[in-house]
């Protein structure tokens, strides 16, 4: 994996930069500077000079900060949601599958740090404004509900507020997220990136056997 304060190059051809790509490098550019720095608040300007292309060019692709940054957050949604599904998977009773779509959870955000920043950043809202995002964001959220009927259904967890255990079960794994990205559990807990996924399995399975079928 590259450095995140790489920059992203494109090819340039004939003295002109070649910008098949350039919408790809910009959400990458943006991906890594936020990565590193953890500030949400870049000027595409900036992006723009990352990425190795003019301020001018940026602008074909995304006509301000808001929309670039919605363009991470969306992709960084489908991502998401793609590995919580590969994650579910993996699971071989319906008790299991909450605890490895946590886990993946927070792998998520520790692997792609400068998406999650984005994802969840105040200025986008209501991502109404970005119809992309909102579905990507309905969809990625949309698994959590899967995993907990089907909990449900199974027996294992109580039927009496579903809605709410998706939520319980979701501001858990984010806010442990939150906490891992940021370094808080290093001090008081001595939990770094490299026990996120014990640490995740831990606080997950927790919550479900405080919500089981009695």
């Amino acid at each position: 994996m590259r450095p995140v304060d790489e920059r992203v190059r494109l090819k340039k051809e004939g003295g002109r930069y070649h910008h098949g790509n350039l919408k790809d490098a910009l959400v990458l550019a943006a991906e890594r500077s936020i990565a590193k720095s953890g500030n949400v608040d870049l000027p595409l300007r900036d992006v723009a000079k990352l990425a190795g292309v003019s301020h001018a060019a940026a602008y074909r692709h995304f006509d301000s900060k808001a929309a670039l940054l919605a363009e991470v957050a969306a992709r960084g949604f489908k991502a998401l949601e793609e590995q919580l599904r590969e994650a579910g998977a993996r699971g071989r009773a319906p008790d299991a599958r909450l605890v490895e779509v946590g886990v993946a959870y927070v792998a998520f955000a520790l692997e792609s740090a400068g998406a999650f920043r984005v994802m969840f950043e105040p200025s986008l809202k209501p991502l109404d404004r970005f119809p992309q995002l909102a579905e990507a964001s309905f969809n990625a959220l949309a698994v959590f509900h899967g995993v907990v009927q089907e909990a449900v259904a199974a027996k294992v967890l109580r039927a009496d507020d579903v809605s709410g255990t998706v939520m319980a079960l979701w501001g858990l794994v984010h806010g442990h997220a939150c906490l891992l990205v940021d370094g808080h559990l290093a001090g008081p807990f001595e939990l770094g990136p490299d026990d996120a996924a014990a640490s995740a399995r831990l606080v997950v399975r927790r919550l479900v056997d405080g919500l089981r079928e009695r």
